[in-house]
């Protein structure tokens, strides 16, 4: 496992060094790596060198560079070191400086309130088949709104985002629900063989306390599987001041 170095600053309004943070409060850290290397690579992001969220993970059927993301949601603080790290999985493998970037976003304070509230979850896996699952998403990574794994924490307006690492001949179609009802966003990826896929969705939907957000899938034309420790979801609140 090695450390992927985001030294070069495209953009920065916080006055500070790449990848650190500027106040304390709750962070958004999210990008891709572009990895040629045969089998793929997995990897994860770090907070002073521990594992804090998301894990991302490609296992392509041969050589060729692919596109990998990452995505995690977490409280820092100053002096805090963000990291990247990743390894090839069965051969040596190159990350593209020019294809890869990170970007860390702070949700501000207001009147020492938070704009913004989150929960990060990690999916525990589902096996798939033809017909429309739910996929779990009941281990709770981070939650700073203290309420349970998936539930929003007042009414508002929502960001839902994350990823399914499926494995499934033909591929995966899916999308997100609010109480059984399809809001927004549909994912799906057809797979030219027996790949796994990071399969994404994202949607911003207005939310209130007691409903339930899910994620459905099923695989395209075949049996397939969701890997847990490959897939994420973020619940990020846009909190309301006065």
């Amino acid at each position: 496992m090695k450390t992927i170095p985001f030294g070069t600053v495209e953009f920065n309004n916080t006055g500070g060094p790449a990848g650190a943070p500027w106040q304390s409060g709750l962070y958004q850290i999210n990008g891709s790596v572009l990895a040629g290397a045969a089998g793929g690579v997995t990897g994860y992001v770090t907070v002073n060198g521990t594992q804090r969220g998301d894990l991302f993970y490609y296992r392509e059927g041969g050589s060729g560079w692919v596109d990998v993301p990452f995505s995690v949601v977490t409280s820092l603080n100053p002096g805090d070191v963000v990291a990247i790290k990743a390894r090839s999985i069965s051969s040596s493998g190159i990350i593209d400086g020019g294809g890869s970037g990170m970007s860390i976003i702070g949700y501000n304070t207001i009147d020492s309130r938070p704009a913004a509230s989150a929960q990060q979850l990690r999916s525990t896996g589902a096996s798939l088949d033809s017909s429309m699952k739910t996929i779990p998403f009941g281990t709770v990574e981070f939650n700073n709104t203290g309420g349970p794994a998936g539930a929003p924490w007042q009414s508002g307006l929502y960001q839902i985002n994350g990823s399914v690492l499926a494995g499934a001949a033909g591929g995966v179609t899916g999308y997100v629900t609010v109480n059984g009802t399809q809001r927004g966003d549909l994912f799906y990826h057809r797979a030219g063989g027996g790949n796994w896929v990071d399969v994404p969705f994202s949607v911003v939907t207005s939310l209130n306390r007691g409903d339930v957000v899910a994620i459905k899938a099923r695989s395209i034309s075949s049996s397939g599987i969701i890997d847990g420790g490959g897939s994420g979801m973020s619940i990020i609140g846009y909190n309301t001041i006065d």
